[in-house]
């Protein structure tokens, strides 16, 4: 699925454990509930995302875009935020106490 246009999918439960997602577009997709365990999410755009309670343990999020993306009760302990860009301060602040990594400051 690399590349995909998602724009606005409903991916509620969807199990997309080990998904290359490399660069793909999912604007306001619905993610709730979600597994993306050690996903390949690099370049991606999950701006105005819902990703409530997904599952995103170990998946790499480098360079990925987050503007305006839920994380609520998600769980990101392993997940690779290096250069990930439109998080907020206080979304930065809890993802990195949740065990996220190269969350910048």
């Amino acid at each position: 699925m690399s590349e995909a246009d998602l724009t606005g999918a409903v991916l509620i439960a969807a199990q997309l454990d080990w998904a290359d997602l490399w660069n793909a577009v999912l604007m306001g997709a619905d993610l709730r509930q979600a597994s993306l365990y050690g996903a390949n999410c690099e370049s991606a755009n999950f701006s105005l995302a819902n990703l409530s309670g997904a599952d995103l343990r170990e998946a790499n999020f480098e360079q990925a875009q987050f503007n305006g993306a839920c994380f609520d009760q998600a769980i990101v302990r392993g997940a690779l935020f290096t250069d990930a860009s439109g998080l907020a301060d206080e979304q930065k602040r809890w993802l990195r106490q949740q065990g996220a990594l190269n969350v910048d400051r």
